[in-house]
């Protein structure tokens, strides 16, 4: 499996890393698009590789992604995976017709909190709470795809969100809730925090209780009631790899083994549609 990279807006060089070290894929390279290159510039590249990760600009998703299609190529797409609901779509539509899988960038779904998860098992009860330190709309679409991935449906049937404003458009806090028709309920909390302060998620279904500090790659911090599980037991990637390189070599061994991959775009269209109901509720 020859896989390549073109551009450079986003986590490149652990992508590269990874690929790299996978003994069944081979690194293309990387392709740095300029606005000045020739059109042949990216076929001749595509000629060389059977999948490509997208690391540029939202607003060329698309286009890259249509190219890519054409030479029946397979990609994979930072977030977000398009500028809107609508081109979402398009993309969809593109991945059905052409025959290739579009995957998109969801590095929380390879967090090793899902390893100490039983196999199937869905949440009834999230509560996250954690820093508003980035881009209001990122920080909605990472705790929006994790609930979905948590609960184990896309399908809500209630949203409620508020936010408290201070000088200028940021808010200074907000908070939404999620009532999924399958009865999974989360709740979601951005405050006025140290940028330092680690995200904090509660976890609830059956037998099963869990509340856990999210920081960087690692879970850090746990308390548990799963079998054989002690109080602060510390959740680590066996392989100390980060979740950018583990979502990079979960895309590629799904393509190798002939699977859809763990995210794909209709994953990512699912999450934009939830993300710009809460957008809503929140102006």
């Amino acid at each position: 499996m020859r896989v390549g990279i073109i551009g450079n807006y986003g986590y490149e060089a652990e992508r590269a890393r990874a690929l790299r070290a996978m003994p069944n894929a081979v690194y293309s390279g990387n392709l740095d698009l300029s606005p000045d290159d020739p059109p042949d510039t990216i076929h001749a590249f595509l000629d060389q590789t059977d999948a490509v990760i997208v690391a540029v600009p939202t607003s060329a998703h698309h286009a890259i992604a249509e190219a890519a299609a054409k030479h029946g190529v397979h990609v994979f797409l930072e977030w977000a995976p398009a500028t809107s609901v609508r081109e979402c779509e398009a993309l969809v539509r593109l991945s059905e017709e052409a025959g290739v899988e579009v995957g998109v960038s969801r590095p929380l779904r390879f967090h090793p909190l899902h390893e100490h998860l039983a196999s199937g098992w869905h949440a009834s009860l999230m509560v996250f709470s954690g820093p508003l330190n980035g881009a209001v709309s990122e920080q909605l679409a990472d705790t929006v795809d994790l609930c979905t991935a948590l609960s184990g449906s896309t399908s809500v049937q209630r949203i409620e969100a508020e936010a408290v404003r201070s000088e200028g458009v940021r808010p200074a806090a907000l908070a939404y809730s999620l009532r999924f028709h399958n009865g999974a309920y989360a709740q979601v909390s951005f405050g006025q925090r140290p940028p330092d302060t680690p995200p904090r998620l509660y976890l609830a279904g059956g037998d099963t209780h869990l509340e856990v500090e999210l920081l960087g790659d690692v879970l850090t911090k746990a308390s548990t009631s799963l079998e054989n599980a002690t109080s602060g037991l510390a959740f680590e990637s066996a392989s100390g790899t980060s979740l950018i390189e583990r979502e990079t070599c979960g895309f590629v061994e799904a393509l190798i083994e002939g699977r859809p991959p763990p995210v794909t775009v209709l994953d990512g269209l699912s999450t934009m549609r939830l993300v710009e109901r809460v957008m809503e509720r929140l102006r």
